[in-house]
C-alpha cells in the first residue's frame, strides 16, 4: 500500500483546466466567426453610407460587449461552481486515503487497548481476554509460574488443540530469587523475606503443574521451564491477540495487576512477541508433556525431574486442593462480571 505522499492525486484539477480551455476555446471561436460575419455582411452594403455603416458597427460593438460581459459572468459562475464541486471531490478522496492509512499504521504499531494497572482483579482485562481465548485454537504463556493458565482454560470450556506454558525452572535459585525480589516491590509481599517468597514461588510453580496435568484429559499441555527466565514482560497469547503485561512500566510502584496492552494479530508487536515466545518455547532447558495417556505416577515423575523433588501422594493432594480453590475463586469473579 503505498504511504501518504505516494497516494496518487485525483484528476479533479486537470478535469477543471480541461473544461476551462474548452470553454474559453467555443467563446473566442462564435466572437470571431459573428465579428466575420457582420464584417462581411456590412461591406456587402452598397447602399449604405460611411456614417451607417459606422453606426452600425458601434451597436455591433456594444451588443458584443454585452454578450461577452454576460457570457463571462456565467462562464465564471459555472466554472467557480464546478471548482468547488471538484476540490470537495478531491478533498474526500484525499480524507479517505489519509484515514485508511493511519487505520492502517494504528493496527499495525498501537495497541489496541490499555489497561492500567490495579491491586485487585481486573474486570475489563479479564473479560477481554476470556474472550479472546474463546476464540482462540491453542494458547500460548510466558510468565512467572502460570498458575492463572488452568482456571482460564476451565472457564472458557472448549477443547484447545494444546496448551503451551513457559514458565520458571524451580531449580534455579538464582532466578527463583530475582524474581523474588521483584514480587517484594509488591505491598502485600513487602514483609516478607525473599527466602520466604522463594519457597512460595516453588509452591505456585509445583501447584500450577499439578492443574496443568489435571487438563491433561481436555487438550495438549505442554509445559517449559526455563532457569534464565529473567524477562519484566508477561504474554497471554492467542489467534486473535497477544496481551503484554510490563511488570516495571511504573518504577516505585509495582502493583498485583502491571500496566497491561492488547495488540490485536495485525500488529507488528504480536508477530514480534509471538516469534520470541514460540523460539523460548522450543528451546527451553526443561519441556514437559502431558496428555491424557498419563497418570498420577507420570505426574510424581515429572514433579521429581523439574527439581521440586519428591512430593507425596498427600502434598500433592493439598497442593491439587489449593489449585481447585484459587480456581473457585477466579470463577467467583468472572461470575460477578461476565
Amino acid at each position: 500500500m503505498p504511504s501518504l505522499t505516494e497516494s496518487p492525486m485525483p484528476s479533479a484539477p486537470s478535469d477543471t483546466k480541461i473544461a476551462r480551455r474548452i470553454v474559453t476555446y467555443a467563446f473566442w471561436l462564435m466572437t470571431t466567426l459573428s465579428f466575420g460575419a457582420g464584417l462581411a455582411l456590412l461591406l456587402l452594403d452598397k447602399e449604405a453610407t460611411v456614417e451607417q455603416k459606422l453606426s452600425s458597427i458601434g451597436s455591433g460593438m456594444v451588443s458584443a460587449a454585452l454578450f461577452a460581459a454576460f457570457v463571462t459572468l456565467f462562464v465564471n459562475r459555472e466554472s467557480n461552481y464546478f471548482l468547488r464541486s471538484s476540490l470537495t471531490e478531491l478533498f474526500r478522496e484525499q480524507q479517505a486515503a489519509t484515514v485508511a492509512e493511519l487505520t492502517r499504521l494504528s493496527d499495525m504499531h498501537m495497541p489496541t487497548r490499555e489497561y492500567p494497572p490495579t491491586d485487585h482483579f481486573d474486570a475489563d482485562f479479564m473479560v477481554d481476554l476470556m474472550r479472546d481465548f474463546k476464540r482462540s485454537s491453542e494458547i500460548q504463556f510466558r510468565g512467572s509460574t502460570g498458575k492463572w493458565i488452568a482456571p482460564y482454560v476451565n472457564y472458557c470450556s472448549k477443547a484447545f488443540t494444546a496448551v503451551h506454558v513457559l514458565m520458571l525452572d524451580p531449580s534455579n535459585v538464582r532466578s527463583l530469587r530475582r524474581r523474588a525480589a521483584d514480587r517484594m516491590l509488591i505491598a502485600s509481599a513487602s514483609e516478607r523475606t525473599i527466602d520466604e517468597i522463594v519457597d512460595e514461588l516453588r509452591n505456585e510453580i509445583a501447584r500450577t503443574l499439578i492443574a496443568l496435568f489435571d487438563l491433561r484429559n481436555k487438550c495438549k499441555v505442554c509445559v517449559s521451564l526455563d532457569g534464565t527466565l529473567l524477562s519484566v514482560v508477561r504474554l497471554e497469547r492467542t489467534d486473535e491477540a497477544i496481551y503484554v503485561a510490563l511488570y516495571h512500566a511504573n518504577p516505585g510502584r509495582s502493583t498485583v495487576n502491571p500496566t497491561t496492552y492488547r495488540y490485536s494479530h495485525l500488529s507488528l508487536a504480536y508477530q514480534t512477541y509471538s516469534l520470541e515466545l514460540s523460539r523460548q518455547l522450543e528451546a527451553a532447558e526443561r519441556r514437559i508433556t502431558f496428555d491424557h495417556r498419563d497418570d498420577e505416577s507420570d505426574l510424581m515423575i515429572a514433579l521429581d525431574s523439574v527439581g521440586l523433588g519428591h512430593i507425596d501422594t498427600d502434598e500433592v493432594a493439598r497442593l491439587r486442593l489449593s489449585a481447585k480453590e484459587f480456581e473457585r475463586r477466579f470463577f467467583s469473579n468472572m461470575n460477578r462480571v461476565a
